[in-house]
């Protein structure tokens, strides 16, 4: 067995978070995990056991390394005994140099091949255990430090991937859920795309509160973050007519209803706060709180803050439905930090690679960085353009599915009615889902290049924006670089974003020419224009000016007040 190298390694891991996100069947999900865990770390063998929902015994097992016969001759899976109930017990990572010789192993059954060194790691998601991921028979001497960091994080994709299919398992339990789902459509399509816009982490916390206000009928919502010292919660975020002074307001961690919800990690509603005895007075006192229901942010098993609801009305209190709601608005405001301290802990490694740099080398590391970020972004932009396309595409057609229940009610001329327009709702919102998975990274870039892609983005905006667009497309008959087409790609979607919200034009045009070694863009608009000196440091015109750089191209802007604006680019290829 060949050893990984860091690449491969890399590789993997990649795969198996695609594996994910294209949501295929949870059995060949995990069974891809184990495979790809016996291959990082050299195990002969791996299996995945799943908890049932008591977290007490094994309900699942997934193996891999053990032939068909074999499986047969052993018999039955495991039910969680031996070592492997120590690690259901004790949900930390366990290694062994022989897991024979351990006095609280229990043996093999018949036809069992013979084992000596062991990793096991749970399963989490979101505070929760689910399982175990265990591997044996390393082909060289013991597990190793760096194994054991490889096979926890492919036990928290494993377990993002139980907790997913757990989750829609019991949205289709739910027959209210439908509902909230119709209503929260809009609201998922508008957080995400502030999320994938880089927007300032504050704004989009705020929206997360105003959307989770308006989903859950209720009062008042807040988003608070724990401090570092881990002792107070700040509300950074709030919605609400009574909401007014609460910005910037903190209560202790001890002592209070969200601190105990962030502890366990759990989410929890109750229906009289002023009966709790958790419950931090002064805030019951000055919001009027009768009722709420609280969702802890978790990332990487800790407690990053807790989204809270609240309703003031008597006998109007939230159900688990509300509960499972406000649970997916929590997850969404825990992406957003995540992205904002990874794009953070990005910029700060960035700027400290090219502090080390030598003078004559900064201008390259500045280049190279600024390409890294950006394939980065693309790859990012594709594999999320996946997961709004599918994922959310297969849970719009689980609730088609499910409004077939709706048919039996007494009425059946008006329930059939009422199944048909909310039918013809969810078919608009799955279609302007999947629109933004191809604004995202259109298939045509891809499949067909830089002219067709063209032609579908200038197709599209100008429906949309009303906008007269007129596009011509020469010399691109053989397919450019991939980076220059994603290049130019990119530098005409944000000129004709910057014009639809800035330049008042009627009439656009876009005309891309290949001459010899190069390609010449020119975009143009009729709007009011602008002072190229002044508006130089604009974000959207340095975007602009940094793609054309990336691939070794040039930018030049040409404008005045209420003469339009141009733009010129030409790139080598």
């Amino acid at each position: 067995m060949g050893f990984p190298t860091e690449s491969s390694k890399l590789e993997s891991l990649i795969d198996a978070g695609i594996a994910i996100a294209a949501g295929l069947d949870l059995d060949t999900t995990l069974l891809r995990l184990v495979e790809t865990g016996c291959r990082l770390t050299s195990a002969r063998y791996g299996a995945l056991g799943v908890l049932d929902e008591g977290g007490g015994h094994l309900a699942r097992f997934v193996t891999h390394g053990v032939d068909d016969a074999t499986r047969r001759a052993i018999g039955g899976a495991p039910t969680g005994r031996g070592i492997l109930g120590v690690l259901i017990a004790d949900a930390r990572p366990l290694r062994l140099a022989d897991l024979t010789t351990d006095p609280r192993s229990v043996g093999f059954p018949a036809h069992h091949p013979p084992m000596s060194s062991f990793l096991g790691v749970p399963v989490k998601a979101g505070g929760s255990v689910f399982g175990n991921l265990y591997l044996t028979e390393k082909a060289e001497g013991e597990f190793t430090d760096e194994d054991e960091r490889l096979t926890n994080l492919l036990a928290a994709q494993a377990g993002v991937a139980i907790q997913n299919a757990r989750l829609f398992a019991s949205v289709r339990e739910h027959a209210e859920a439908l509902e909230h789902a119709m209503s929260d459509l809009s609201s998922v399509h508008e957080i995400n795309e502030a999320i994938l816009s880089g927007r300032p982490i504050e704004n989009v916390l705020q929206l997360i509160a105003e959307q989770a206000q308006l989903s859950l009928r209720a009062d008042v919502v807040l988003v608070g973050l724990i401090d570092p010292n881990r002792e107070t919660i700040r509300f950074e975020a709030v919605s609400g007519e009574t909401s007014r002074g609460v910005l910037g307001m903190t209560i202790p961690v001890a002592g209070s209803k969200a601190g105990a919800v962030m502890q366990a990690k759990r989410s929890v509603r109750v229906d009289d706060m002023g009966s709790d005895a958790q419950a931090y007075a002064p805030a019951v006192a000055d919001l009027g709180i009768r009722s709420a229901a609280m969702s802890p942010m978790v990332y990487r098993d800790q407690a990053m803050g807790v989204v809270i609801a609240h309703r003031e009305r008597p006998g109007d209190e939230f159900d688990d439905n509300d509960l499972h709601v406000l649970e997916l608005f929590a997850a969404r405001a825990t992406l957003a930090l995540g992205m904002a301290r990874a794009v953070t802990g990005e910029r700060e490694r960035a700027s400290a690679e090219l502090a080390l740099a030598s003078a004559e080398q900064r201008e390259e590391a500045r280049r190279d960085t600024l390409r890294r970020v950006v394939e980065a972004q693309e790859l990012e932009r594709r594999r999320i353009a996946r997961e709004l396309h599918d994922d959310t595409g297969q849970s719009l057609a689980t609730v088609l599915m499910g409004l077939r229940v709706a048919e039996q009610s007494t009425d059946p001329a008006e329930a059939r009615a009422t199944i048909a327009d909310l039918r013809e709702t969810v078919t608009g919102a799955i279609r302007d889902l999947r629109s933004l998975a191809v604004e995202l990274r259109p298939t045509a870039l891809d499949d067909f290049g830089l002219a067709a892609a063209l032609e579908r983005l200038v197709d599209t905006f100008a429906r949309r924006t009303g906008l007269a667009i007129d596009l011509h497309v020469t010399g691109l008959d053989e397919r450019l670089r991939e980076e220059v087409e994603t290049a130019l790609y990119r530098i005409v979607q944000e000129t004709l974003t910057n014009t639809a919200k800035h330049a008042g034009a009627t009439r656009v045009s876009v005309i891309v020419r290949r001459v010899a070694a190069r390609v010449v863009m020119v975009v143009e608009d009729d709007g009011r224009g602008f002072d190229p000196d002044g508006a130089g440091r604009g974000l959207g015109l340095v975007s602009i000016r940094e793609r054309a750089e990336l691939v070794g191209g040039n930018v030049r802007f040409e404008s005045a007040p209420g003469q339009g604006v141009t733009v010129a680019v030409e790139v080598p290829v």
